[in-house]
């Protein structure tokens, strides 16, 4: 039972709601060895028991019969260590004897420790299908928001933890255990309560939550003190400055697992998966197989799609990438998609540049192209969060030098097309550009926001008639801020530029000999020439169809 704190310098920029078992605390110039932190808080790490307030109550399931489970046999060599472990239990008040038989009576689980003591633990495997847990989530996801920019973690084991909790007196003769030496009852609450993690990190959160100080009698391990430590294990996962990475211990089981042989084991398999399922990018496609495999009214046959999965998973585990700690004060984009095999998200965000330095480059390119999206692809992508000089020329003649990519590519790749800035208002920004039809000339006026569409028939193509023809369109709509056309004489003299300045727009040209560039301007064009035919052939005037 741990609670980790985290050092940060930009203390003032911590978010102020979160997680109770993380707080920050600010930097200090004195800093305090383990021994020195034990000593100037000596009521923290007493050998003692600790005592919350308040007092615990086992919700069980009325409908449940209860179980009398006989007196499991513990080996003769641990029967004194046994004895001295309960008597010891009993004088710190964790344990109570019982002359007379309860409902529920279970079987303990004895454990050697690192330390040469015993742990002695519940096993109330029936009794757990029976208790009504809480509704309280472990914290990882609300704390890793709260790390971003911590570079120094400290972690404080709480001594015995679930024994600072105490069992009411119902409550108590549930807990009822068998031994070689007569029944006992726990007054605290044991391991091997399935409720007990959640009422345990609930209590946590109510009285942690931005402490400052010893207040609530918490007994703190001193043996188990890691301070001031680059990367730490906190529930199940590895905190660092860099981000969350997996546990490697958790790693280690994964790649160590053999192949399963039932159902159960794929079962086992897929929970721990999903344990780590941040990690792992489309997760359920590659465990589609296994998913399938545990469905009821499926035989089981373990064939050799199942054994590539089963290869592919345990190969993906051991490329898990570091989830950096997101940063609230950072715009962020959730983009979400679906298969008929999962639903999947990312939250993206831009980061900061690094400057790569040489003996990293190669490994970068490497990265970058290791998913053959083609030159501007990487490149693009590359530009988000790298630099070194000739970058992009590298990148290029790298994946020039791609079988692959060239023996798929285009033979003429056009350029990438530059997408326009988004207007918030309408009329803000429009373009015009000329249209001929049926021996007219017709100027054509769009709106970047609305896709608004006017048409003013010219009188002839040069620039003062063009002119008057905006002016008239503009006094009846508004002044955009910016004017888009094209690189047409007309609108090219000195005289559109007069105008462009005394009506207070901004002019701006598209790329010479190059329409796509104004591609507004051009899709208004053929929509009014296509608007126009039709008109012609039906025989509706083409003017009162623009009302329309």
């Amino acid at each position: 039972m741990g609670v980790l704190v985290y050092q940060d310098n930009d203390h003032q920029n911590k978010p102020e709601t979160g997680t109770a078992p993380v707080y920050a605390v600010q930097a200090q110039d004195t800093v305090l060895s383990k021994e020195e932190l034990v000593t100037k808080f000596p009521k923290g790490f007493t050998e003692g028991v600790g005592n919350l307030d308040g007092e615990y109550k086992i919700r069980l399931d009325p409908t449940v019969q209860p179980v009398q489970h006989a007196p499991r046999r513990v080996a003769v060599a641990l029967q004194p260590k046994l004895k001295e472990t309960l008597d010891d239990l009993v004088t710190q008040e964790v344990i109570a004897p019982l002359t007379e038989s309860t409902e529920w009576i279970s079987s303990i689980v004895v454990a050697p420790k690192k330390n040469g003591q015993l742990q002695v633990c519940l096993d109330p495997k029936d009794r757990n299908c029976a208790i009504q847990r809480e509704k309280y989530e472990m914290p990882m996801e609300d704390i890793a928001t709260r790390l971003h920019g911590a570079k120094v973690f400290t972690v404080l084991d709480v001594r015995n933890g679930l024994w600072h909790i105490s069992l009411d007196e119902q409550s108590s003769y549930l807990t009822t255990f068998q031994t070689p030496f007569g029944l006992y009852r726990w007054r605290c609450m044991p391991f091997g309560i399935s409720s007990a993690p959640e009422v345990f990190q609930h209590k946590m959160y109510e009285l942690i939550e931005g402490l400052t100080g010893i207040e609530w009698n918490v007994c703190l391990n001193p043996e188990k003190i890691k301070l001031q430590q680059s990367e730490v294990l906190f529930i199940g996962h590895m905190a660092s400055n860099k981000g969350l990475q997996v546990n490697p211990a958790k790693v280690r089981a994964m790649t160590e697992m053999p192949v399963p042989t039932d159902k159960a084991a794929v079962q086992r398999l897929l929970g721990l998966a999903q344990y780590l399922a941040k990690f792992f990018p489309h997760l359920s496609d590659i465990t589609m197989p296994l998913q399938d495999l545990t469905q009821r009214d499926v035989d089981w046959v373990w064939g050799s799609t199942h054994q590539a999965a089963f290869e592919k998973l345990k190969e993906a585990v051991t490329k898990t990438p570091v989830l950096r700690y997101h940063n609230l004060k950072e715009e962020v984009t959730l983009q979400c998609d679906a298969s008929q095999s999962g639903l999947g998200d990312e939250m993206m965000f831009k980061g900061q540049q690094l400057v790569v330095p040489t003996a990293l480059r190669r490994e970068l390119l490497e990265k970058t192209h290791a998913l053959h999206v083609g030159i501007e692809g990487c490149i693009c992508g590359a530009r988000d969060t790298l630099y070194w000089p000739r970058m992009s020329t590298e990148i290029w003649e790298y994946i020039r030098k791609c079988d692959i990519c060239m023996a798929h590519s285009k033979g003429q790749a056009r350029e990438p097309m530059m997408q326009h800035d988004f207007m918030a208002r309408p009329w803000s920004k429009v373009a015009a550009d000329l249209c001929d039809l049926d021996r007219r000339t017709l100027l054509v006026v769009s709106d970047y926001y609305s896709n608004y569409i006017d048409v003013a028939l010219l009188s002839s193509t040069t620039s003062p008639a063009i002119i008057k023809e905006l002016k008239a369109i503009f006094a009846s709509l508004w002044i955009p801020d910016y004017l888009v056309t094209d690189n047409g004489p007309q609108l090219s003299t000195a005289e559109f530029s007069v105008f462009a300045k005394t009506w207070m727009f901004e002019h701006r040209s598209s790329s010479p000999s190059y329409a796509q560039s104004n591609g507004k301007a051009e899709n208004a064009v053929q929509t009014i020439k296509r608007l126009f035919t039709k008109c012609k052939a039906s025989g509706v005037s083409e003017f009162q169809a623009l009302l329309d």
